[in-house]
């Protein structure tokens, strides 16, 4: 391609399974995902063909550090890089809620995606119509905010592969409010771990682990001097085989600060790793739902 030298490969991904032996010999049907190999000079670049809106110098999460055979007269085998040296990009999301006396809030949300987050959202957005899109991002809107109604969004950057993509979206709802107490469901950004990957009591066979997500997610509440936000919700930290998570919190004043921070790479679990994911996954998922409790100030 444009004079550079280039090679064919044929990868196993993480989902054939853990990697027997170099000298076993491995089951042809184990090749299953083309990538190009480029060098340019000393540097090796990587180019995936499975997505119109893969990054350049980009190899897929389920290919990180697997094997893959080159295929030339050789058919040589080469080890691709390991995740630690991929940039995977990220997903950051602010949300504002702003809340109003009577219990309704209005919602301001503004999310930038780069990298392999910005290639999923474009592969499916870019097929669908203004509505159809609007209807999906109210449906994500939801699970950060649930009974909340997205009232606009907008998209920038939507058809490039250079920038980052931009979502903007505002979304009104209410809480449950009584005389001398409102209560606020919230979600940051559920990773619904335990619903995606924990079917089993127990395992006899690996787990694949097939998402990956590098996010962060800070939300705001700015609440009027009629309520008053009582505690901030507790420090959480979840650090167990394949996720990293944290989230953090802050009130000062009327204003309330949430932070999560999410990283889960593709893997496979191991049968006598399983109870361990499974704490882990129930963890996460805890940590993402919070009950916000307010109360009337005295007067």
């Amino acid at each position: 391609a444009a004079g550079l030298r280039c090679d064919l490969v044929a990868a196993r991904p993480v989902a054939r399974g853990f990697e027997r032996p170099l000298e076993t010999l491995v089951d042809d049907d184990d090749w299953a995902y083309p990538i190009v190999r480029a060098v340019v000079g000393k540097q090796t670049l990587w180019m995936d063909t499975a997505s119109a809106h893969a990054p350049f110098d980009f190899v897929p999460p389920m290919l990180a550090g697997v094997e893959g055979l080159v295929l030339d007269e050789r058919l040589s085998r080469i080890r691709l890089p390991e995740a630690d040296e991929l940039e995977r990009g990220h997903r950051k999301l602010a949300i504002t809620v702003r809340l109003a006396p009577d219990g309704t809030y209005v919602a301001e949300g503004h999310e930038t995606l780069t990298g392999l987050y910005a290639m999923s959202w474009r592969h499916v957005l870019v097929e669908l119509t203004p509505d159809q899109r609007k209807n999906a991002l109210d449906r994500l809107v939801q699970a950060s905010l649930p009974g909340s109604g997205l009232e606009e969004v907008s998209f920038q950057n939507l058809e490039s592969r250079r920038a980052p993509l931009t979502v903007r979206w505002r979304a009104r709802g209410s809480g449950l409010t009584g005389e001398e107490e409102a209560r606020l469901s919230v979600a940051l950004s559920p990773e619904n771990l335990s619903r995606a990957t924990v079917h089993l009591a127990t395992r006899t066979a690996p787990l694949l682990v097939s998402r990956s997500t590098d996010l962060e997610v800070e939300f705001t509440l700015i609440v009027p001097s009629v309520w008053r936000v009582e505690t901030a919700p507790s420090s959480i930290q979840v650090d167990k085989s394949l996720v990293r998570y944290g989230r953090e919190a802050s009130l000062e004043g009327s204003t309330l600060r949430i932070q999560k921070r999410c990283a889960l790479s593709v893997g496979l679990i191991a049968p006598e790793g399983y109870a361990d994911w499974v704490e882990a996954a129930r963890n996460v998922d805890r940590a993402d739902r919070i009950e916000l409790v307010l109360t009337r100030p005295p007067q």
